[in-house]
């Protein structure tokens, strides 16, 4: 109170003075007539929370601005659409999760379970892996499994082995001539599908085509006969007298280009028929083809076959269906390097050339045959090749028509004294006495053109 006294003892003060003095005194002094007393700190908090407050509200009405103009309901549906996808793709998760073993490293594991896989290629297997067992007789690439390979080692030649190709290759060759030089005959039996060939025995199993046996031959038959039999169908007589016609090739057998070549030291019997399997005789014979057909042939190639004979065939018969690309000639035989072919009951229907012949080697027509419709002559042959004609008194089977004649061509340079590059000589036969008369000589040039002899200049066209 000593304050207060000390501050009066002047006399009466304004507001002012006093509110001066306090504060020099070290007083807070406060007009109280406005109100209570309220300390500045909490007026400092009461304003923060004002501030706050303008900011939300100011917050809300800038964001009650985006709904302006939207259905409660719509939203309200919105919302439920949104919680069903929300519940479907968790399902559908779960599913997920569940399938997959619940395993938090899926990818993890996967990988290391395809490590553990054999590889694509070149798979090394272990245990005792298995494969489907392909049909009897499938030759393709398809995996051989043990039953299969047992079942073809029972029903197939005893030199069979299906697990080494090159060691099968070696023992069939090996058979072969064995089988050969001991008398035995080879079969060929085209089938009209995969399935189609017939069973013959533990040993005769027939070859599907005249090349493939061919290819089979031993190149030295140490003068043995090699017999292969292209069968037309197979005829059983069981033992109780029954006739079984158990297979029949189609068209004929027949076979499509064939080449035989590389068979020395023996001769190469080639013959169409009928197989007659006699049960109760226990016999095979080979008979003529039911109404005397003829097998069918196309283009023959006897390349270093010192003698091989064909009987009861047709020959060159795809003359109308293969390109002709032989120096424009087309002939249903080749007989070339020192070769010799021999037909017998054989037919040539059309073509260029019924044979051309090389010089070394030899064609020669034994009996029943026919030869006709020819473009060219019956022989195209160059000179030093030798040819055959069935005996005198057999001459009357030999049939030649339709442009049948014999040519003979003789090839050399003579550029420089002969207008001509090579001339060929025709001939006919004398079907009586087998003798042959020369008709006319032609002369060509260097590209085949047949020219003038005295002149070289080309010439018309002309039939020998």
């Amino acid at each position: 109170m000593e304050f207060l006294k000390t501050l009066f003892e002047a006399g009466a003060l304004t507001w002012e003075q006093f509110s001066e003095a306090a504060k020099q005194a070290g007083f807070e002094v406060v007009n109280a007539a406005g109100g209570a007393y309220v300390p500045k700190a909490d007026l400092e908090t009461k304003q923060r929370e004002l501030d706050t407050a303008n900011t939300t509200i100011r917050d809300l009405r800038e964001a009650a601005k985006a709904w302006d103009g939207k259905d409660p309901k719509k939203l309200e549906d919105d919302l439920k659409d949104l919680q069903t996808k929300y519940d479907t793709d968790t399902a559908t998760l779960e599913e997920l999760a569940n399938a997959l073993g619940d395993d938090p490293n899926f990818a993890a594991t996967m990988t290391n379970l395809i490590a553990e896989k054999a590889p694509l290629e070149s798979p090394v297997l272990t245990g005792t892996p298995t494969a489907p067992t392909p049909e009897p007789g499938d030759s393709s690439t398809n995996i051989a499994t043990t039953a299969f390979v047992s079942g073809a080692v029972e029903s197939g030649s005893e030199y069979t082995n299906m697990l080494d190709k090159l060691e099968y290759e070696t023992q069939l060759h090996g058979y072969i001539a064995d089988r050969i030089s001991r008398g035995g005959e080879l079969y060929v039996a085209t089938p009209p599908s995969e399935s189609g060939l017939p069973h013959l025995g533990l040993k005769d199993q027939p070859f599907r085509s005249l090349q493939e046996a061919v290819n089979y031959l031993p190149e030295d038959l140490h003068g043995k006969t090699a017999v292969i039999y292209v069968l037309s169908r197979i005829k059983t007589i069981t033992a109780e007298s029954t006739t079984v016609f158990s297979w029949a090739a189609p068209e004929n057998a027949y076979q499509s280009d064939t080449v035989i070549e590389n068979v020395r030291n023996g001769k190469v019997w080639i013959q169409y028929g009928e197989l007659e399997i006699n049960e109760a005789k226990d016999t095979w014979t080979v008979t003529e083809a039911e109404g005397d057909t003829r097998g069918k042939l196309g283009h023959i190639v006897c390349k270093h076959c010192d003698n091989v004979t064909l009987v009861n065939f047709q020959l060159g018969c795809n003359y109308s269906t293969e390109e002709h690309a032989q120096e424009g000639r087309y002939p249903a035989v080749t007989v070339t390097e020192s070769s010799a072919l021999y037909i017998y009951r054989c037919t040539v229907a059309e073509g260029d050339y019924a044979v051309t012949v090389d010089a070394g080697s030899g064609f020669y027509i034994a009996e029943d045959c026919s030869i006709s419709n020819m473009t060219g002559a019956v022989m195209h042959t160059q000179a030093g090749a030798r040819y055959g004609l069935p005996k005198p008194d057999r001459m009357s089977t030999l049939t030649l028509s339709g442009n049948a004649y014999f040519s003979i061509m003789e090839q050399y340079a003579r550029f420089s004294s002969q207008p001509y590059y090579y001339f060929e000589t025709y001939y006919n036969l004398d079907t009586a006495t087998g003798r042959l008369t020369e008709t006319q000589t032609k002369y060509y040039d260097a590209d085949g053109r047949e020219v003038d002899y005295a002149t070289g200049s080309p010439v018309a066209a002309s039939s020998g």
